[in-house]
């Protein structure tokens, strides 16, 4: 369709919603456009679009014009359409692109039509919570956990920032597609570039792919930890165009009176290094968010919080330690995704404690040397096998782990060898996989497993939900068959999947982890070398 180059303003926009027959969205032509106090329709601005808020029975839409011309509109958003179709993401709303969307001064404009999200943008409600550290923590994981999905699928949205994350009946949702990343519009240019508050200093070097939100989203979360941790800096570093930092932090080496602030703070100083270093790194080496708590902590990154608790050990395990005293604002220790910061003396500690075991062992073993070896029997309740676990670095930032319902996973050393020794009782019965899928999100599947007579784990699993939702009955039909040596962790080993029509296909598992208990173990489904998600198994 020929248009005018001249495309509308917000103002003729505005002037023409108001007018039933001027809307292309049949559905949308008999609601009510919220307006202003004086009665004219309110109209949420953007760089070069004009929203309006459609009111209807039916349910409320978003009606998206817009200022200048985009020729990537209509694919994108059908994109973002198809995707929306199986993703069940719940951060995403679902978006249809409109080639007659409005009619302005005779002609018809395209516009996007979305599912209008109600609540509170990120910063109105991060000072809303400001006087509650829990509330902000809450929020920091809750941001973490959407992030951890769009990372999953594979995509990002291009323009993380306060305006655009919608607390909504407490999840988050985002809104303004318009610089979204998904694989099926990978050949398209860049043409926008994110709020500057929040983007890395080279952003407009950055690769259009998936990792366009990992700066963003590590702003993001370290003003949240900071802010739950000291109220004040929102007073002191808020502008109302950021939460906590400004475009000048990224450039200022960690000079910055914010980046001076956030390094001296047990709760923040790893995390502001993560981000620091981030600021200096070339724009595509920036890490995931889960790998920049990993690396700030030193440790792996904690379970989700709706996760049931951990299984004590023994009963000094169950009978959690008392609380610490609290501490002053400037120097108080916050439990940053599940990991506590240990004061010096007590790393000295642990220090001389692990060279006087390594002195002791040496004892032991100059002692044995000269001892006669004596045969020993083992029960059948155990077995010994021995891994080969490969060093090779991922090129890539691997899919967020999903969360486990199981014991915690003993983290795997990458040595060339490991003897991992496994309690075989509790492998038979009821287990599930909870997968973090790369396209269609997080995946449940339960059913039995069983011990081969070659000492090997046979699950045999199907489908439970999908995506948060439960399985259709097609999905419940599916069987996944997977065997896995016990206790080996570097281990390959093959997968069959059955579908209800009865096809069958084939692939790889990846055991990277395995649980001292052997109720568990970790890994990853891939197929003709390409990944097709992280996973944890675990014993009911």
């Amino acid at each position: 369709m020929q248009r005018d180059p001249a495309w509308p303003s917000a103002h003729e926009y505005a002037e023409a919603v108001v007018r039933r027959d001027a809307i292309g969205n049949a559905a949308s032509r008999d609601a009510a456009i919220e307006r202003k106090p004086g009665g004219t329709p309110k109209v949420y601005a953007g760089a070069f679009t004009a929203t309006f808020h459609l009111i209807a029975a039916s349910g409320d839409t978003a009606l998206r014009c817009y200022t200048r011309e985009r020729d990537d509109v209509e694919r994108r958003y059908t994109a973002i359409a198809e995707l929306l179709r199986y993703a069940r993401t719940e951060a995403l709303v679902p978006a249809r692109y409109l080639d007659e969307g409005i009619s302005v001064g005779g002609a018809w404009w395209p516009a996007v039509s979305m599912e209008w999200v109600g609540g509170r943008a990120l910063n109105a409600e991060v000072e809303a919570r400001l006087g509650d550290g829990d509330a902000l923590l809450a929020l920091a994981e809750t941001f973490r956990e959407m992030v951890r999905s769009l990372e999953a699928l594979g995509i990002a949205h291009g323009d993380l920032q306060h305006g655009n994350i919608l607390v909504s009946e407490g999840g988050l949702r985002l809104i303004d597609y318009d610089a979204m990343y998904l694989p099926a519009i990978a050949d398209l240019p860049q043409r926008e570039w994110g709020h500057r508050n929040y983007q890395h200093p080279r952003r407009r070097e950055a690769a259009f792919d998936g990792r366009l939100d990992r700066f963003s989203s590590l702003v993001i979360y370290i003003a949240l930890i900071a802010l739950a941790a000291d109220r004040s800096l929102w007073r002191r570093f808020n502008d109302g165009d950021n939460l906590l930092f400004r475009a000048h932090d990224f450039t200022s080496h960690g000079d910055s009176e914010l980046f001076r602030s956030l390094l001296a703070y047990n709760a923040t100083s790893g995390l502001a290094g993560e981000l620091l270093a981030a600021c200096r790194a070339p724009v595509d080496d920036v890490p995931t968010l889960e790998q920049a708590i990993s690396a700030a902590s030193g440790t792996m990154p904690a379970a989700r919080p709706d996760s049931p608790p951990r299984r004590a050990t023994s009963p000094a395990a169950a009978t959690p330690p008392p609380p610490p005293p609290p501490l002053p604002a400037e120097d108080a220790t916050v439990r940053v995704a599940g990991v506590q910061r240990v004061g010096r003396s007590t790393a000295l500690t642990a220090v001389a404690v692990v060279l006087i075991g390594l002195l002791i062992g040496v004892a032991l073993a100059a002692w044995t040397r000269g001892t006669p070896r004596t045969s020993t029997s083992r029960s059948g309740r155990e077995t010994i096998a021995t891994a080969t676990r490969s060093t090779h670095a991922a090129t890539h930032a691997p899919v967020a782990t999903p969360a486990a319902t199981a014991t915690p996973l003993a983290t795997a050393t990458p040595v060339a060898k490991r003897t991992v020794r496994v309690n075989a009782a509790p492998v038979q019965g009821t287990w599930q996989i909870d997968e973090a899928n790369v396209q269609d999100g997080r995946m449940v599947w339960t059913g039995t497993a069983a011990r081969s007579s070659g000492g090997a784990i046979v699950l045999d699993v199907h489908k439970a939900s999908v995506a948060g939702s439960a399985a259709t009955s097609c999905e419940r039909a599916t069987n996944l068959h997977v065997p896995v040596l016990a206790g080996a962790a570097g281990q390959t080993t093959s997968f069959q999947e059955r579908n209800c029509s009865g096809a069958t296909s084939t692939g790889e598992v990846r055991v990277d982890g395995v649980a001292p208990d052997g109720r568990s173990f970790r890994g990853s489904f891939w197929q003709s070398g390409v990944k097709l998600g992280d996973f944890i198994a675990s014993r009911q």
